[in-house]
């Protein structure tokens, strides 16, 4: 649970304007100290800082009040320790410090799969947010002094998530025996061309080895690494497999990676897991275990004899700890929460309500042992099929792994059968982004004369574009024959990057494919998304929609823009810059007020579902109801497809995100045509 000790580091201004403002990372290491990046320090006080670090766990926010106590300027480390002249309860914040600081480790080496954690600054998760990378070289000269380099994939995309605010974090290495250590600071990414992300997804970081001489803090938190390092590995540190593991295509005998932990090695459940079955066992005067782990649950389980909700709760429980280890294992939690809710809603066939990984196993294996009561014919249980379908998802094949193999059979089930799910699911299609161009000089009709299209599949991306007249006709017949030249793909999904003024003329219902002899429209097969193709040529406009979309927060389902804004442009954009948090809209307009639309695209609007001829209160309600349905942390990727279909006319649903579609980001920007 490396993610408890990880907190923000704000000022006392910050501390009560928060979440505005710059972020900055820090990390414990025991019940007094905290390490982070010394210019994280130096700008906001240097060797007189007073600082609060902000840290959430199983009890809550905790705010711990700290000072600077030494800094290393060429190697951009500081650390600092709990100010107890501004402490309120100083010997219940020391153990509350112990109890979440996080083991440091010397040892790191290039190739290997790390984690860094912190606060991006566009990112408004209140807790840590933990990206995965690998480090492309463990012993780098940068300054004259030792870093470690990463290459973060989340930070390489065009419009990737931002590493401001990241600085400070911990750098995090799971060592052969399952323990996962801090051994290096996050200080320094270089910035790519568009703002957003790292050039190349690079991020630096200090190593700890390096500042034990400089802080007794740090030597005297790497004792127990170099300890470990020193003791002789266990006899059954790498066991082998079991003589019948065989990998489903080799048919060679599976062995476990040395960083590859089972089942039964001890992994945690999360605080969120942790404080919603607290009551529930504690309730049936079941005490809780020390550390949620397969192997403390199991042996509850053990002592329980009668049926009941508690009963059920720790099986669940148990299953999931068991799973946790094995998606450590294949690099499950590499995927980003929003899709592992669509994941699970696929697989398992209902929304999630968990917020966390570790919440959604816990509901996978309710549902699994409901499956197994009740029967239902399937070769996998709604667990396994979870695992399997996140497992697809990052490209991890789980039958490649040893203590897979053993939690697969464990279950019940078949290797080949979960062998089989991962094949499908990674028959991934394809992405057609088709664009019709930018904005019309005046008095030019609004039809495009060329349709651009990029074809986005696990392969290299294919480009091409069409002539058209301009006219209707001429751009139906251009996208007919963009579909004849495009590869065959499926399952083949469909955006439309489009010009303002042809957002509302229902092109995604147009029909363009032939079917058995009869055109169908996008709708029918290409779950269709609008896009506005000005932002396509306009970086700015582009960066409005990132900055936006990264202050999201998809809990709330919108009002519709009231009658009276419509009008009102100046009130109009004054609202839509004070509701930021907001991230998607619902309005409508008659013809007469079209160009309104277009004042919320330019402010950086990006999801809007808009009714061209106005929106009416039974439309609302029905959209509204849909949107309940969906889990929160799925509506970005899944909205979309849920909203209900109206008779008679589609809105224009613009669903512009900026990192792509599904698994596939976005191409290149393109270059401007016009400008109005």
């Amino acid at each position: 649970m490396a993610e408890r000790g990880v907190g923000r580091l704000l000022t006392s201004a910050e501390r009560q304007t928060w979440p505005d403002g710059p972020l900055r990372s820090g990390f414990v290491i025991d019940g007094r100290h905290v390490l982070t990046a010394w210019h994280c320090v130096d700008r906001v006080g240097g060797t007189s800082a007073r600082l609060w670090l902000r840290l959430h766990g199983d009890t809550g926010r905790v705010d711990v009040p700290v000072a600077y106590v030494d800094h290393v300027a060429d190697l951009d480390a500081a650390v600092l320790a709990l100010d107890e002249q501004r402490a309120d309860g100083v010997e219940e914040l020391r153990r509350h410090l112990e109890s979440v600081a996080l083991p440091l480790g010397a040892d790191v080496q290039a190739y290997e799969e790390v984690r860094i954690a912190g606060f991006p600054q566009l990112n408004p998760a209140v807790q840590t947010v933990v990206l995965v990378g690998k480090v492309s070289s463990a012993a780098a000269v940068v300054g004259g002094r030792r870093a470690i380099r990463l290459h973060v994939p989340e930070m390489a995309a065009a419009y990737g998530e931002s590493p401001q605010g990241m600085s400070g974090g911990p750098l995090l290495r799971r060592g052969p025996g399952g323990v996962e250590r801090v051994v290096g600071i996050v200080y320094a990414f270089p910035p790519s061309p568009t703002g957003a992300g790292t050039l190349g997804g690079e991020v630096l970081c200090r190593q700890i080895a390096d500042l034990r001489d400089a802080f007794p803090a740090v030597a005297d938190a790497l004792r127990p690494a170099i300890a470990d390092a020193l003791r002789p590995a266990p006899a059954d540190a790498l066991r082998p497999a079991a003589a019948d593991a065989l990998h489903p295509s080799t048919g060679e005998p599976l062995r476990p990676s040395a960083g590859d932990p089972l089942p039964d090695r001890g992994v945690e459940l999360s605080s969120d897991v942790v404080d919603r079955y607290r009551p529930i066992l504690t309730a049936a005067e079941i005490r809780p275990p020390a550390h949620w782990t397969e192997r403390e649950l199991a042996a509850i389980a053990d002592t329980i004899d009668a049926p009941s909700r508690a009963a059920h709760a720790v099986l669940a429980l148990r299953r999931a700890a068991a799973a946790k280890a094995v998606c450590a294992g294949i690099g499950v939690h590499a995927a980003e929460l929003s899709r592992l809710h669509s994941i699970y809603q696929r697989e398992v066939g209902a929304w999630p309500a968990g917020a966390s990984l570790d919440a959604l196993l816990v509901e996978a294996a309710d549902v699994h042992a409901h499956e197994r009561a009740t029967g239902t014919g399937l070769p996998l249980g709604a667990l396994a099929r979870f695992v399997v379908g996140v497992a697809a998802a990052v490209g991890a094949e789980p039958a490649a792994q040893s203590a897979f193999v053993e939690w697969i059979g464990d279950l019940g089930h078949q290797l080949a059968d979960a062998a089989r799910l991962y094949a499908e699911r990674r028959s991934t299609g394809a992405w057609l982004l088709l664009d019709l161009g930018d904005e019309p000089l005046p008095g030019e009709p609004p039809w495009p004369a060329v349709v651009g299209w990029t074809y986005v599949s696990t392969g290299p991306d294919v480009v091409g574009q069409i002539s058209c007249d301009r006219t209707p006709d001429g751009l139906l017949q251009a996208l007919r024959a963009v579909l004849r030249a495009v590869p065959p793909a499926w399952p083949l999904i469909v955006d439309l990057a489009v010009p303002h003024a042809l957002l509302c003329e229902g092109i995604e219902e147009w029909p363009v494919y032939e079917v058995d002899g009869e055109l169908e429209p996008f709708s029918e097969w290409g779950r269709p998304r609008l896009r506005w193709s000005r932002r396509r040529r306009q970086p700015a406009l582009q960066r409005r929609l990132v900055e936006r979309t990264g202050q999201a927060r998809w809990e709330a389902i919108p009002d519709p823009l009231p009658e009276d804004l419509l009008s009102d442009h100046p009130r109009l954009r004054e609202r839509i810059r004070a509701e930021r948090h907001q991230p998607w809209l619902l309005g409508g307009a008659p013809p007469d007020r079209a160009d309104t639309l277009r004042i919320l695209l330019r402010e950086g609007c990006g999801f809007v579902v808009w009714f061209p001829s106005g929106l009416q209160p039974a439309q609302h309600d029905r959209i509204r109801a849909a949107v309940a349905g969906v889990s929160a942390p799925a509506r970005r990727h899944a909205l979309p497809d849920e909203l209900p279909r109206f008779t008679g006319f589609r809105p224009a649903v613009i669903w512009d995100d900026p990192r792509g579609r599904d698994q596939f980001s976005l191409p290149p920007l393109a270059a401007a045509e016009s400008i109005t």
